[in-house]
């Protein structure tokens, strides 16, 4: 079982919600094995020696794992619906190193500073519960959403590629190298503007393609997460 808390040392006394989930929903029991994820990738092995609200967990053994490389941050066009909730899900489980939701001229979900607050705290709360479904020790960071100007005026990944519908496109393996740092942009269901292109590929982001299918956003965002680490490890 695996539970989230951003400090522990010998003990971790866990949140009220982490403590209802592993107590009440879970039904873990004094003695059972827990294992304590902090988000930056150090993880705790310990038992639960309190049941109560607030749960306690003695760490027996602490593990630090490194981040690995590349670190790959996606720019992503806020989708509408439940879809980025479910997408948030799928690539916090293969794992990658902050998503900053862009609004750009296309994107149909428009955000004010109210409900942006609400939101990031809310897509945050999805990542972790990926991260413990899935064991991974990286918490992705949530980045404030913004506008696609502004990501491209502070991107500077060693690698950028924008999934791209541009005849010219080139696949997406045929643009990958080896980077400490990559920058991957999805825009939205109704892609990019011309005028929007110009300014990815002024800021020197290469166009690419992820096959011949005109694919879903989060089928998109997968499908290209996926190949970047499998290239990694070549």
């Amino acid at each position: 079982m695996n539970v989230f808390e951003r400090s522990f040392g010998e003990q971790a006394r866990l949140s009220r919600e982490e403590s209802h989930h592993l107590v009440r929903v879970l039904r873990a029991r004094v003695g059972d094995a827990v294992n304590v994820l902090n988000g930056e990738g150090a993880v705790g092995v310990g038992r639960l020696i309190d049941a109560s609200i607030p749960a306690i967990i003695r760490i027996e053994e602490r593990k630090q794992y490194t981040r690995p490389e590349p670190q790959i941050t996606l720019g992503i066009c806020i989708p509408k619906g439940k879809t980025f909730d479910s997408l948030l899900k799928k690539i916090t489980e293969i794992g990658l190193f902050d998503v900053c939701p862009l609004l750009s001229e296309r994107t149909e979900v428009k955000l004010d500073a109210e409900t942006s607050a609400k939101k990031a705290e809310h897509w945050e709360q999805t990542c972790i519960e990926a991260c413990k479904q899935s064991s991974n020790p990286f918490l992705p960071k949530i980045q404030k959403p913004s506008t696609l100007q502004s990501f491209l005026e502070a991107c500077d990944a060693d690698l950028k590629i924008v999934a791209s519908l541009e005849p010219a496109s080139q696949p997406l393996l045929a643009t990958l190298r080896p980077s400490k740092r990559v920058a991957m942009l999805v825009g939205p269901e109704g892609d990019f503007s011309p005028a929007e292109y110009s300014q990815i590929r002024t800021c020197g982001f290469l166009a690419t393609s992820l096959g011949r299918n005109v694919l879903r956003v989060e089928t998109a965002v997968v499908y290209a997460l996926s190949v970047i680490h499998a290239a990694s490890l070549r």
